[in-house]
Order: C-alpha cells, then structure tokens, then sequence
C-alpha cells in the first residue's frame, strides 16, 4: 500500500471516493445522496472529499469525465481501426459503424466487477434527473466522437442529407442510452437467454440498422 499522503495514495483516495459515490448515486439519485452517506461508503472524512473535489457538483463531473474518456476512447480507436483497414476516404459498411459506436458501452453495462455497470445506470439518470451543468459537459465529452461518427455515416449513407444522418444518429444514441443504462437493460443480461452481451448489441443493431437505412422520401 503506498505510503499516506504520497501522490498515489492520494489517487487511490480519490478513485475510493469516486468508486462510493457511484453507487450510491445510482441506487439514491443524486439529490438522495448526502456527504454524510457518502463519507461513511468510502472510509472517509468530509475534509477528504472537499480536498479532492471541492464541492458534490464537482464529484460528479470528475465521475463522468473519467469513465466517458474511457468509453470514447474506445469508440474513437475502434472507428480509427475500421477507416484504417479500407481505402482513404472510402464508406464503411454502416453496421460497422453502429457495432464500433455501441460495443464499448454493452461492455461497460455488463461489467458488474468494474463498475461499469453502475455507471451506465448513473448515465441513463444524468438524462432524466439531470444535475446543473452536468448536461453541457456530457455534451461536450462526446461532441468529438460525435463528429467522427457523423462524418463515417454521412459516408456510409450517401443517399441522405447531412441533417438527416445527424437527426437519425440522435435517435438512435437516445434509444440506445435507455436500452443500456435503463434498469430493464441489466435485468436482460441478467436473464439466462441473454447474458451474453454480443446477443444484445446484435439485436441494437439489426434495429437501429433499418432506421439508419430507411429510405428518405421526396416530399
């Protein structure tokens, strides 16, 4: 264990802190969640908490930022990968893309020893009891993303208008979050037909596919 009050102890702290306010965000919400229950969790004092972060509201940010940077870290790697295996410039097959977009959350929502599990529930509750500020800074996490897997669908999808393609990738990033941070999303993983997580991502995509490729009408 690293000596107190080393840099890495202090990382460990804050990890620990981060690790007990997740939980109990996701089972409390984040109003329901006091300083008082969330000292108790993690093994600490208030001081602790204030020193790490300063105040609730910037616990949460640092809760999303550290688990979002993972989450499109691997969207962006997988999508860089794709692009680097075809011609430059040339269109990928569109269920790549969704597959290469959705696989690393159905991973992280499956992942019950990590936490990740726990955090995709945090994320589905981000978007229906949001927190002050927390939904600019969501937004602009993914904003990069976003743009790379517009402009590789926009390709994909020539047939359509770049508004189009934007408004249809909205819907389906929508659909999808409810599907995999929602409480019924655990409970399918859960179920014994279903706990494998590539059965899951197959069924997103064979939906969302026929969305993406409707055809557009004239009028």
């Amino acid at each position: 264990m690293p000596p107190a009050g080393s840099p890495e102890s202090s990382s460990l702290t804050a990890a620990r802190i981060m690790d007990a306010a997740e939980g109990l965000f996701a089972e409390h919400g984040f109003d329901g969640s006091s300083m008082r229950m969330l000292t108790a969790a993690a093994g600490v004092n208030l001081a602790a908490v204030n020193y790490h972060f300063g105040s609730k509201a910037e616990l949460i940010r640092r809760i999303f930022q550290r688990r979002l940077a993972d989450l499109n870290g691997e969207r962006m790697a997988r999508l860089e990968a794709l692009e680097a295996s075809v011609e430059p410039g040339a269109a990928l097959p569109p269920e790549q893309i969704l597959e290469a977009f959705f696989a690393p959350a159905v991973r992280l929502a499956s992942d019950q020893a990590g936490g990740g599990a726990i955090f995709m529930r945090l994320l589905g509750q981000a978007y229906t009891a949001p927190v002050e500020g927390l939904g600019e800074f969501i937004a602009a996490a993914y904003e990069q993303v976003l743009q790379r897997y517009l402009e590789a669908s926009c390709r994909a999808l020539p047939g359509l208008p770049r508004d189009e393609v934007a408004w249809r990738l909205h819907f389906v990033a929508g659909a999808a979050t409810y599907v995999i941070s929602g409480a019924d999303a655990l409970a399918l993983l859960k179920h014994p037909e279903e706990r494998d997580p590539a059965r899951l991502l197959r069924r997103m995509e064979v939906f969302f596919l026929g969305g993406l490729q409707a055809p557009w009408p004239a009028a």
